[in-house]
């Protein structure tokens, strides 16, 4: 991958992904990922909110729960989730920037604090990821649901590999595998409940309701994923 050569601006969206160094797993097991969607969820915030991952670092307590913050005041993020998928060896983000410098800044915490986490749990040195993350400005309003749905159906490369030049040979099966896939934001889209970590209100903006959600995904066709070639980060 090359560097990143993108300004980040208020208020626009941004396909965000970043993997393994050498293609190498970052996520080992459930309380890996578990952490990683805590980082998203703790870290969105104009308050520094690193130390308290470093306490918990330094006392090696590897816990299943973030530490709370000592006031319960209204977060300010730095920036809107709109979704987002882990996988293996790599995570997609579909973020706004909210604040000034509030991607880079965003990034850099969780790049950081997963990283200092899993050396120090898994006792290595050095980087975990490839580099700086990679990320690609969303400049048309249609592409924006279309992202979305490349980032919820990035799972599917695990049931049935080669399906974006292949297509989708049992679609009963690829809906059960996605809604039982535990690490993408799929499910929070549909469900009628708040989710800590994603911004749910650009769901009416696209979607009528989730049944026009669910339709959305099953007209997945390999013209989409090419319209989307200079969006994709792999």
């Amino acid at each position: 991958m090359g560097g990143r050569k993108i300004q980040f601006v208020e208020n626009h969206f941004y396909h965000v992904y970043n993997r393994g160094v050498d293609k190498r797993n970052i996520f080992l097991d459930d309380f890996n990922y578990i952490r990683f969607l805590e980082s998203l969820r703790d870290f969105n915030d104009v308050e520094i909110v690193g130390s308290l991952y470093l306490k918990s670092i330094r006392e090696k307590r590897f816990r299943s729960k973030a530490p709370k913050k000592a006031s319960e005041k209204q977060k300010r993020p730095l920036v809107r989730i709109l979704c987002y998928c882990l996988m293996t060896n790599h995570f997609h983000l579909l973020l706004e920037q909210l604040e000034e410098r509030g991607i880079t800044e965003f990034m850099h915490r969780l790049g950081t604090g997963y990283t200092n986490f899993f050396n120090l749990k898994y006792e290595r040195t050095g980087r975990l990821f490839e580099g700086p993350f990679q990320a690609v400005l969303i400049e048309q309003d249609n592409q924006l649901n279309h992202i979305l749905r490349y980032i919820h159906l990035n799972p599917l490369d695990i049931l049935e590999p080669g399906w974006r030049e292949n297509g989708i040979k049992d679609l009963e099966r690829v809906e059960k595998f996605l809604e039982n896939y535990r690490w993408s934001s799929h499910l929070a889209y549909l469900s009628e409940r708040e989710s800590q970590i994603i911004n749910k209100g650009i769901f009416d903006e696209l979607f009528k309701d989730k049944t026009d959600y669910q339709n959305f995904l099953r007209d997945w066709v390999v013209k989409d994923l090419s319209y989307l070639k200079n969006l994709i980060l792999e």
